[in-house]
């Protein structure tokens, strides 16, 4: 993750006063300060991400930390609270994802609701290799970039699948019991409340245009063989690394507790889809490369647990159709921004899989903003 100068985010003007007077009497740390001031860096789409640390604190709270502060329009209203159970619960099992501290589920302190916690070490997957250009696709330009992302052919497949088996082999109903003891709802770790949420997209946006996919999804949803908990988008910009070893898995935002099926195919659904921009000469070799990392991970996932194909293939859809409700309700409210999937070739990518599985064509508003088709 890079460090951006230009902060147009929550913590501009006087937000980062507001901030720490916040946690100092929060954490009943009156003596709290900044050792380091909070510092925009790059990464979420629906986020906006500082790095801070605080002084004068106690020493669990003097580590680097992380605020992670909602976009408007993007977040659940319950989000922050949300994210934090699930953190917090997975950190107690051993898995490693980061304990929150602070929650702030209003947006009276910020202007926007936010959780502070603790920084995981390591570096994303794809850092330094691929970046997002503003269009919103990963792009691969320098020659020794290429050079190692052959080599990311295998190893992303591999990482992915060691990471989800690991998450799997937990025991979810720890997961629903502290969702029942924080006073969440059950529907928000259910699949059920992904399709009424992908239906409320539908209905509110009249997106016409979803309507048979959506249809399709409810006639066939298969019976899960078991429960486990789903991170829901286990892809390469969501695992730290230090070195070889996995040191942490970031943005819990997507959790549902389902059948592993679910997860599987909501990774072999983004590695198959993702937009790669690579230099004009080699770009005819970007949907064999996602095909080929895609197939690897199927059979790196093999070899951890038993998945069963037509689960897989319909939980990519699942994906694939709430990312281009998703898009569609933006584009409806004039507020689409460039993302990984909301561009030409990330919206293509996503119909195209969902014809190949199910027949339907779907179908998105116009994208009005300047110079899109």
């Amino acid at each position: 993750m890079v460090a951006q100068t230009l902060d147009d985010g929550p913590l501009a003007g006087d937000g980062a006063g507001r901030l720490l007077s916040f946690l100092a009497a929060t954490l009943a740390q009156p003596d709290a300060g900044f050792a380091e001031a909070p510092a925009r860096i790059s990464g979420g789409n629906e986020t906006f991400i500082y790095s801070l640390r605080l002084s004068g604190v106690r020493d669990d709270l003097a580590g680097p930390l992380i605020l992670r502060a909602y976009r408007e329009g993007y977040a659940r209203p319950d989000q922050a609270r949300f994210e934090s159970t699930v953190q917090n619960t997975l950190a107690t099992l051993g898995f490693s994802a980061a304990r929150v501290f602070v929650v702030s589920p209003e947006p009276t302190v910020i202007g926007t609701p936010f959780i502070v916690m603790e920084r995981l070490p390591g570096t994303l997957l794809l850092e330094g290799v691929g970046d997002l250009d503003e269009s919103g696709k990963m792009r691969f330009e320098q020659s020794r970039s290429l050079l190692r992302s052959a080599g990311l052919l295998w190893e992303i497949p591999r990482i992915c699948a060691e990471t989800q088996a690991r998450l799997h082999a937990l025991d979810p109903q720890a997961l629903l019991d502290a969702f029942e003891q924080e006073g969440l709802p059950p529907s928000a770790v259910a699949v059920e409340g992904r399709l009424d949420a992908l239906r409320g997209y539908i209905e509110d946006a009249e997106l016409t245009g979803v309507g048979a996919a959506y249809a399709w999804l409810t006639a066939n949803r298969p019976e899960p063989q078991r429960l486990a908990i789903c991170h829901c988008d286990m892809q390469p910009n969501n695992i730290l690394m230090t070195g070889k070893a996995i040191t942490g898995v970031v943005d819990w935002s997507q959790v549902i507790v389902g059948d592993p099926a679910l997860d599987v195919g909501c990774t072999k659904m983004a590695l198959e889809t993702v937009p790669l921009e690579m230099p004009r000469f080699l770009q005819w070799l970007a949907p064999p490369i996602a095909r080929t990392v895609a197939r690897n991970y199927m059979r790196a996932y093999a070899k951890e647990r038993r998945v069963d194909a037509a689960a897989v293939a319909y939980y990519g859809v699942l994906r694939a159709v709430f990312a281009l409700a998703g898009i569609g309700a933006l584009r409806v409210a004039g507020t689409s921004e460039p993302s990984v999937w909301d561009n030409p070739k990330g919206v293509r990518n996503l119909i195209a899989l969902v014809r190949k599985v199910t027949g339907i064509s779907v179908r998105l508003p116009d994208d009005k903003r300047p110079g899109r088709a």
